[in-house]
């Protein structure tokens, strides 16, 4: 059976990998070769992770990414600051966290942890933290305590991510790392209706 690995996400614009490069220069000044970094054009915020996906099921799929976007609107999701996963004394993922003030990334998130479920994807038993994964500890690394480190980056020149539209990425991993490529795209806010002239 074919199948294809995918996720949804919203890629991170240009400005903000820029900001985010510098992060992680920073970062890799202290961690170095520990860390396997991720590269600029894969920096992006998950919604949902679908592992492999059989080929004669991708059309729905679409269909369920086309119809959650439909339904939500456009949000700016602020820097938080950096963070470290499980926890920044014992890190394994490196990330830059993201607030959520309108709630529209948790919204989507959980939207397709619903509609996804009832087409028999697994869910997801992490609770959903909006953040850009920046680095992963290579197998055999031993990271020390990085909580002063993160707390001593400057972060305020990152500017927040914004979200316009859902993106369902192909995966395909190698030994120099993963290639995204985009099988779809949606706008957010299509299906919410303009205010009436009479209104404005």
């Amino acid at each position: 059976m074919q199948v294809m690995r995918l996720f949804v996400a919203v890629p991170a614009e240009e400005r903000l990998r820029e900001a985010l490069l510098a992060v992680q220069a920073e970062l890799r000044s202290e961690l170095g070769d520990q860390v396997k970094w991720e590269r600029p054009q894969n920096l992006h915020l998950t919604l949902k992770f679908l592992g492999d996906v059989p080929v004669a099921g991708i059309d729905s799929v679409f269909q369920v990414i086309q119809q959650t976007a439909v339904e939500f609107p456009t949000a700016a999701l602020p820097v938080r600051g950096l963070d470290a996963f499980p926890r920044a004394q014992r890190p394994r993922v490196l990330v830059l966290s993201l607030a959520d003030p309108e709630g529209v990334a948790h919204g989507i998130a959980q939207r397709l942890e619903d509609d996804l479920a009832a087409l028999g994807f697994q869910r997801d038993r992490r609770r959903f933290k909006p953040h850009i994964t920046l680095g992963r500890a290579k197998r055999h690394a031993r990271l020390p305590d990085v909580e002063p480190l993160l707390e001593s980056i400057d972060v305020s020149p990152v500017q927040e991510l914004y979200m316009d539209a859902l993106t369902v990425f192909q995966s395909e991993l190698s030994s120099s790392g993963a290639t995204y490529t985009v099988m779809a795209e949606e706008p957010l806010g299509a299906d919410i209706e303009a205010p009436d002239d009479e209104m404005r």
